[in-house]
């Protein structure tokens, strides 16, 4: 890992975007220092790489980042390759992507690639432009996949189920026990190319049922804290990645998230009907990165900017992960616990049956 000091950067990326509003003064010869986001899933076919212009110059750079051209270079400036240590190359070609509204322009140029990764080796991204001829390039090693075996994501009927149920038969979730601690837990690989840091998301899915016949279909995500290598826990003698939560927890992030949303037009009721989880691994760069990316909260605001690129010509991060859904249906009792419980009774929700018993 390397990392160096900046005192005017303006960092964007997917995961972390800061903004600056003070004026920006060029006193120093203009050296070309790209902005990289580069964390393939090797679970995936669907690779992207975000690469965006650190500007400089006078005035509001809130402003800049609105301009498409000022973060964005141009079409076929850049050549972006990954290479294997097999010699294999993957080639990636610009593509635009439209973003939600935010701080930055909503006009996004990326770089994508649709083949399969290798999961052992090493690789070597480079990237050229070719209109300046400068080169920055970054070398990690591939992502090796998590276990196979236990309460793993990777084999749906072991992930995840309800206590005391049978994991080879019942694929019904049921979260209805509003102070039962319930876990989602699998076995993470504890070898040196294996992952180092873990997230999971739990997705709702539910339907709005509007007056024109028509279903609405949406989902709340409940996202949970990252986990590392150091809070594995061991269980009979298997060692596993454990998230916990209670019932109540579940129906406290859906009535949170629904208090931020408005009804659609001509909306009757909903109900919920399935549940997704969502986990990621990622590497001990990526881990490092979130590190450096944390806001700063010290008197001194200047603090070091993440780089594992090849002596610190570009910022940013190359590295890997690996990512699963798992997807189940909910039980009846969940469904319903929907329609009473004091944290999403409100919202209108049907239990199991189709009936609305609202707030008790």
């Amino acid at each position: 890992m390397k990392i160096f000091k900046s005192i005017v950067v303006l960092v964007i990326s997917l995961l972390c975007l800061v903004s600056c509003k003070e004026k920006l003064e060029l006193n120093a010869p203009y050296r070309e220092i790209p902005s990289v986001y580069a964390v393939l899933d090797v679970s995936s076919n669907n690779h992207i790489i975000r690469i965006n212009k650190i500007f400089l110059g006078e005035g509001d750079a809130n402003l800049m980042a609105q301009v498409a051209d000022s973060v964005n270079y141009p079409e076929g400036e850049l050549k972006v390759t990954l290479i294997h240590s097999s010699s294999k190359v993957y080639l990636f070609k610009d593509s635009i992507l439209q973003t939600e509204p935010g701080a930055f322009s909503t006009t996004q140029r990326v770089y994508v690639n649709h083949e399969t990764l290798l999961t052992n080796g090493a690789y070597t991204l480079t990237i050229e432009n070719l209109k300046t001829g400068n080169t920055f390039s970054s070398v990690t090693n591939a992502l090796s996949p998590p276990n196979v075996y236990g309460y793993n994501p990777f084999v749906p009927l072991y992930y995840p189920v309800p206590p005391g149920s049978n994991p080879g038969t019942d694929n019904y979730i049921d979260y209805s026990g509003l102070n039962i601690k319930y876990s989602v837990k699998f076995t993470p690989n504890l070898s040196d190319q294996g992952p180092k840091i873990y997230s999971m998301t739990m997705r709702l899915h539910y339907y709005d049922s509007l007056g024109n016949g028509v279903n609405n279909y949406n989902y709340v995500d409940y996202p949970f804290n990252n986990l590392t290598n150091a809070d594995v826990s061991t269980v009979g003698g298997i060692k596993f990645i454990n998230y916990t939560f209670t019932g109540q927890d579940v129906f406290n992030a859906v009535g949170s998230e629904l208090g931020r949303r408005q009804d659609p037009n001509f909306f009757l009721a909903r109900k919920m009907y399935k549940i997704q989880y969502f986990v990621y691994a990622s590497t001990q760069e990526y881990l490092d990165y979130l590190e450096y990316s944390k806001p700063s909260f010290s008197i001194n605001q200047t603090k070091p900017i993440y780089s594992n690129f090849k002596e610190n010509k570009a910022i940013g991060i190359f590295t890997f992960r690996y990512s699963v859904n798992v997807q189940k249906n909910i039980a009846n009792p969940f469904i319903s616990g929907f329609a009473t419980n004091p944290s999403t009774c409100q919202y209108n929700f049907y239990n199991a049956a189709l009936a609305l018993p609202g707030c008790q």
